[in-house]
């Protein structure tokens, strides 16, 4: 652009060679720029903010889900919890029950101290009977095959029943699978110790009519017999 002047008064000129009409095409096309940027602007601050605003609802989303997510968990925590409670309540409950059908069986008309013989007694906070003149402990299961075990007395009944409930009897890894015992040499002590229990010592021979369900007695089996019989040997010439 040349600027011509005079003294301190300057007065600018239009750029040489340009027309009106080219200076006014000039204007607006750098005044279309202007709005095309302030635009181009605009939309780009538009963009920004929905992408901000698309993180802070995705946050948000992710938050509430893992907030969810805890509730859930917290819920499943705690009715495993009251499940593993009310377990637990009703094998205490059958461990008493079992214990008291116990001590019936054995002291039937009532508590008898085995030390001295006394029928007062009074029972402790580890289930133990106190007798009230010579003040000894005695357990339920104290001289019987439950003797210091560890295992609830129901199982010992499931044990029980197993044995005694099958014709053929049951074996020691049955008891195992079925009872779900920690090694088959429990299971095998189990057995060993209801065999025993199952002897009286003071037991008689059978006499008179005995009658005997699904026996064999005496007499070889038909296949051994076959083979026992003689057959005629040849004589070579």
């Amino acid at each position: 652009m040349e600027v011509y002047g005079s003294g301190s008064s300057w007065t600018p000129l239009r750029p040489s060679g340009l027309g009106l009409w080219q200076l006014r095409a000039l204007r607006q096309s750098s005044s279309s720029a202007r709005e095309g940027a302030e635009d181009a602007g605009r939309v780009w601050s538009f963009m920004l903010t929905m992408a901000r605003r698309s993180e802070r609802d995705e946050y948000f989303a992710r938050r509430d889900a893992r907030a969810r997510a805890n509730t859930a968990e917290e819920l499943l925590r705690r009715a495993r919890a009251d499940a593993d409670t009310a377990e637990h309540d009703s094998r205490r409950d059958k461990a008493r029950a079992a214990s008291e059908y116990l001590a019936s069986l054995r002291w039937p008309l009532g508590f008898r101290c085995p030390m001295c013989d006394g029928d007062r007694s009074w029972r402790t906070s580890t289930q133990h009977w106190k007798c009230v003149r010579c003040g000894r402990k005695t357990s339920v299961t104290a001289g019987t095959i439950f003797h210091r075990t560890r295992t609830l007395l129901t199982t010992w009944f499931a044990a029980i029943w197993l044995v005694t409930s099958q014709k053929n009897g049951t074996s020691a890894q049955n008891i195992h699978d079925m009872l779900g015992l920690g090694s088959y040499e429990t299971a095998w002590a189990w057995l060993h110790k209801l065999r025993r229990a199952m002897v009286r010592p003071d037991r008689e021979l059978l006499s008179g009519l005995v009658e005997v369900d699904e026996s064999f007695i005496g007499g070889p089996a038909a296949a051994r017999q076959a083979r026992l019989v003689r057959r005629p040997t040849r004589c070579r010439s």
